[in-house]
């Protein structure tokens, strides 16, 4: 490639040092650097809850799912646009369950359990939140996911999707979406081991469960929204998070595809599809 084609691709904005490029020459890492002994990592992790607990909010267990149904990685489930539906309480649990739940399996790395996707270290900096607005059996509002005990936890009472929609570039999402999961990271959870480049685990981790939700939803006949242009501060706001040491990074919205229903019609997807 020529430098005139090169310069054209890779310098658009005619300037230097932008934050994109001190960040990813500050992650990057060298043979140099000191690690963190390993027995101070542990002792850290072992302090360290697994999950956000919120004690004082009403708990509900989740309902156990069975195995998905086979789904092709060729097929996707993504979709440009949502129609309204309401899911069923199965169907969120298997999202939850499955996109990032405990898998049972002890983790060799460290005290923790496995979950249903890698995460460096087991350090496991994400948090998800969701709002239901259509799920039969769960009151329209907000909730945590606590994956230690696969259960949520209720946090607050009430249909946000106009709060939501107005946090979108495009609102539509908010209004039809049955359920949507926010992936929210807590960077300091990767951070104390692995530097600013734990910040580039914890994003990466968030893609992980972003395309789990993706495949599930293939599995179950559903389709989602994956959406990450947003005003930051105020999705973090409706969902009472402080925006620094706990920061949506991505979010899903879950339903059935406009103009047609997703292939693989699945056995817990709901009632009005």
């Amino acid at each position: 490639m020529s430098a005139t084609a090169w310069n054209l691709i890779a310098s658009p904005l005619d300037r230097e040092d932008s934050p994109w490029e001190l960040f990813h020459e500050n992650s990057k890492t060298t043979p140099l650097e000191p690690s963190l002994p390993e027995e101070v990592a542990q002792g850290y992790v072992a302090q360290m809850p697994e999950s956000l607990v919120f004690e004082s909010y009403q708990e509900i267990a989740l309902p156990e799912v069975p195995a998905l149904p086979p789904v092709s990685l060729l097929h996707s489930a993504a979709a440009p646009e949502l129609e309204p539906c309401s899911v069923t309480a199965e169907t969120a649990a298997a999202l939850l369950r499955y996109g990032y739940g405990v898998t049972g399996e002890d983790s060799p790395e460290t005290v923790r359990r496995r979950r249903t996707v890698y995460s460096a270290g087991s350090l496991f900096p994400l948090e998800i939140f969701v709002h239901c607005s259509h799920v039969v059996g769960l009151s329209a509002g907000i909730y945590h996911y606590y994956p230690p005990g696969n259960s949520l936890r209720f946090l607050r009472g009430g249909d946000q999707s106009q709060k939501l929609a107005s946090g979108l570039l495009d609102g539509r999402m908010a209004q039809t979406a049955a359920m949507i999961v926010f992936i929210a990271a807590m960077p300091e959870r990767s951070v104390f081991r692995y530097g600013d480049r734990g910040y580039r685990f914890a994003l990466l981790e968030a893609g992980a469960v972003v395309q789990n939700l993706n495949l599930i939803c293939g599995a179950l006949g559903l389709a989602c929204v994956n959406v990450g242009e947003y005003f930051d501060r105020q999705i973090d706001n409706v969902l009472n998070l402080d925006g620094l040491t706990i920061s949506t990074l991505y979010m899903v919205g879950i339903g059935k595809s406009a103009g047609g229903q997703a292939a693989h019609g699945g056995r817990m997807a709901g009632d009005n599809r």
